[in-house]
């Protein structure tokens, strides 16, 4: 997702970039900020292991979000827990589980319960064996970031038939659309 400052800011990293053989990538996205710096690119997705992320059609589409970004700046959990909010003003019965960790857990805690928000279950890092029961457990995935790239998460709750909600940054238009 940092991609294109990295490449504006690094001649090196572009002159090794355009003398490799090949250049794989995972995503449309960044195909694009490569050719956009005369760096061919290959695009090899990532994919998803769809026995372990068993879909399941979400009818009627209950208010249970879930979010599976560590708790570090660039994936802005802080936005998840303030658009929760606002769903619960509307749906009081709506809940929010967080798996993940990091830096920012503390502040993330004390956003939560300054904005009075209920039903937000904080459960940690799950082994990514283990990941799979929080979508299937969920209807909505939340995600928020201020920059990415392709997510594997989007992915998992595609695959799972969950409703994906998401900032409109990086890869993120290309693999999710209004509707």
């Amino acid at each position: 997702g940092e991609a294109p400052d990295h490449l504006r800011r690094s001649a090196i990293a572009r002159a090794v970039l355009r003398r490799v053989d090949r250049n794989a990538v995972p995503s449309r996205f960044l195909h694009d900020v490569f050719a956009g710096f005369s760096i061919p690119t290959e695009v090899i997705p990532n994919t998803v292991d769809v026995d372990r992320f068993a879909f399941r059609r979400r009818v009627p589409l209950a208010p249970h979000c879930l979010s599976t970004r560590n708790f570090e700046g660039m994936y802005n959990v802080a936005c998840t827990l303030r658009a929760f909010r606002l769903i619960q003003e509307q749906r009081p019965d709506a809940t929010l589980t967080l798996v993940g960790g990091g830096s920012e857990e503390a502040a993330l805690r004390a956003l939560a319960a300054e904005l009075g928000s209920r039903n937000v279950r904080f459960v940690g890092r799950v082994p990514p064996a283990e990941i799979w029961r929080y979508y299937a457990e969920a209807d909505i995935y939340l995600q928020t970031p201020n920059i990415d790239n392709m997510p594997i998460s989007v992915l998992e709750a595609f695959a799972s038939g969950c409703a994906v909600v998401a900032t409109n940054v990086g890869g993120l238009p290309a693999i999710l659309t209004h509707g």
